[in-house]
């Protein structure tokens, strides 16, 4: 009778030396629809609009290999989950900057930007603005970015690459931040 408790009080602790460490084991990744939903609500905006968002991250990454969490990140950051001033009067989700190869009669937009009137760049909606922040950084006219544009798809390398010409030297964190607050990181997985 004695074996048997023994032996049984030892079966028993051995099953919950298994289930310790479900308790301990970190929660499954969210599904790309959990990372939606978590955008949607960072963003204030309906699953068709963060959905449109992600579509031109993905073709950003099929046509200039930036990956989407870089995009996504990025877009975010800078225009305050797609609720700041520039964004909502430009539709400019990247801070992108009138510069020399902006057109005189491209539509633009001024505000006070680091203690002075800046000029930026105004987009006709998500897709153009997308597309205009890839090929801002893919042209061979901004040296500065080679490092990205050579990085593949590592995306902590393109991060890297593109902060080098930030002006907030703490922008780097910011962006893997946001990538991991948001798990963005899925996105490319998918």
């Amino acid at each position: 009778m004695k074996k048997a408790l023994k032996t049984g009080t030892m079966v028993a602790l051995l099953g919950l030396l298994f289930l310790i460490p479900s308790f301990c084991a970190p929660p499954p990744l969210p599904c790309e629809e959990e990372v939606i939903e978590k955008l949607m609500e960072r963003c204030q905006r309906s699953a068709h609009y963060v959905h449109l968002m992600l579509l031109e991250a993905r073709l950003l990454k099929r046509i200039y290999n930036i990956p989407i969490q870089v995009t996504m990140a990025i877009a975010i950051l800078e225009s305050d989950g797609t609720r700041s001033e520039l964004a909502e009067n430009a539709n400019n989700f990247f801070g992108l900057t009138c510069s020399f190869d902006w057109p005189d009669v491209a539509p633009v937009y001024y505000r006070y930007h680091d203690g002075q009137e800046t000029c930026f760049r105004v987009f006709s909606g998500i897709s153009h603005a997308f597309k205009g922040f890839g090929d801002f950084i893919m042209s061979r006219e901004r040296p500065w970015y080679e490092d990205a544009r050579n990085c593949e798809d590592n995306a902590n390398c393109w991060i890297d690459g593109l902060s080098e010409f930030a002006v907030d030297t703490a922008w780097c964190g910011k962006v893997k931040y946001v990538i991991g607050e948001y798990q963005l990181f899925l996105l490319d997985e998918t």
